[in-house]
């Protein structure tokens, strides 16, 4: 089983952010766009850092959808919404989808019985 599946797809949501304003923004990165990229590359360090828990093995979903939700409002509250960042908001919220669908192992003894991620480290 892969191990860090979903700090995985947690790194590419980033590299999308960061390319999306370049890509099919003004290609330029404003302050804006800065923190949003930031919050994606922290959604990326929790993801990654945050352990399985088997009281609660959706952590790690919701911990990544909160930090991608906050960044992307980040760059959505000043101007309003336009369809660039319409698309980022879906994104996000996809890729919340594509965090809590792909696998993770842990080498700490948890086993998470639930989802994508249910297998039993004791077989």
């Amino acid at each position: 089983m892969l191990k860090n599946g979903k700090a995985i797809v947690a790194l590419l949501v980033a590299l999308v952010v960061a390319a999306w304003p370049q890509l099919f923004g003004n290609h330029r990165l404003d302050l804006a766009e800065g923190i949003t990229l930031a919050a994606a590359l922290v959604a990326v360090l929790v993801t990654y850092l945050v352990p399985l828990v088997p009281s609660a093995p959706w952590l790690k979903t919701l911990l990544f959808a909160a930090t991608a939700g906050l960044g992307v409002a980040t760059a959505v509250v000043p101007g309003g919404i336009t369809s660039d960042e319409l698309l980022l908001i879906l994104g996000a919220v996809a890729s919340a989808l594509g965090v809590w669908a792909a696998p993770a192992a842990s080498t700490t003894g948890v086993s998470v019985g639930w989802g994508p991620d249910q297998y039993d480290l004791a077989a």
